[in-house]
């Protein structure tokens, strides 16, 4: 679960981990905070209500409904009794709404007074809510206006002002305004993940790439823009930044003999074939995909 508040300028999100907590932080990531770490299970839900400085969340493994303030001080427990399982949660006005997967129920809390109602009942598979006032007022900020400057994002900042930031694969020019490609960079793997690391800014970036599973070597075509890797599991390769994936070798290739065990590849150069190292199977060299 995460919130953004632009009167405060804070995002805000439930983390279940070990231990479980809720946190803050800059929209750049930056003043990361967290805010409550103690007692909490399972916390689903999260609401902000900026006006009165109060943060509000449910949560799925203790059963209770609770609020703090926005910096986790003056914690209060609202709700403790018959609180199934919520799953999503929302605040307007002076209450707050949730789903519950055993109770099959949409349901209401005053914030203040504890009184609660049960709006809808026996409706199944109830997931996320949302409660939507048609007077929420339009703002400005320093973003607002020619993306604030920025090429890329425009990203505000809690104590006034604005810092510009550029999507995955680019890295903020010395104007600190306008993104560009990194010159040389560093492409390594951590099992399912892919991530490249710059030589200039020392920026870390994940590439968002879909069904990686077990990386065992990978190679970059900067003639095409396209990168390579061995999936131990997949054994695929896509097309850099894109997450689209183009499998070369699966049951239905034209190969009959696979590789049974990864271990690595290179790239000639120029790029005319793949080839790919078994260091198990039953082919005793290099393999060339077209």
């Amino acid at each position: 679960m995460l919130w953004y508040i632009p009167l405060t300028r804070w995002m805000y999100w439930t983390d279940w981990g070990q231990p479980a907590k809720i946190e803050r932080a800059a929209l750049d990531g930056s003043e990361r905070r967290v805010l409550v770490s103690t007692d909490l299970g399972w916390p689903n839900g999260l609401a902000l209500d900026a006006r009165d400085d109060r943060l509000y969340w449910a949560d799925a493994r203790t059963d209770r409904i609770e609020s703090s303030r926005l910096d986790g001080s003056d914690r209060k427990v609202l709700l403790d009794s018959q609180l199934p399982h919520v799953f999503g949660f929302t605040l307007l006005g002076q209450y707050i709404y949730w789903t519950d997967w055993q109770g099959r129920s949409i349901e209401r809390l005053h914030k203040h007074t504890g009184e609660r109602l049960v709006i809808l009942d026996q409706l199944p598979d109830l997931m996320g809510i949302k409660a939507v006032s048609v007077h929420a007022r339009a703002g400005e900020n320093n973003c607002s206006h020619a993306n604030g400057g920025c090429s890329h994002l425009c990203l505000q900042r809690p104590h006034g002002g604005r810092v510009c930031a550029c999507p995955t694969g680019l890295e903020l020019r010395a104007d600190l305004r306008g993104c560009t490609v990194a010159e040389a960079f560093l492409l390594y793997a951590q099992h399912s993940d892919i991530r490249r690391i710059s030589l200039q800014s020392r920026r870390t970036d994940q590439i968002p790439l879909a069904g990686v599973r077990e990386v065992a070597a990978l190679d970059y075509d900067g003639n095409d823009g396209r990168l390579y890797w061995s999936d131990k599991a997949l054994k695929n390769r896509p097309q850099f930044p894109s997450e689209e994936i183009e499998f070369t070798i699966n049951p239905s290739s034209r190969h009959t003999a696979g590789p049974t065990h990864l271990g690595g590849f290179e790239l000639p150069s120029p790029a005319a074939n793949t080839k790919l190292v078994d260091s198990e199977g039953p082919i005793g060299g290099p393999i060339a995909v077209v």
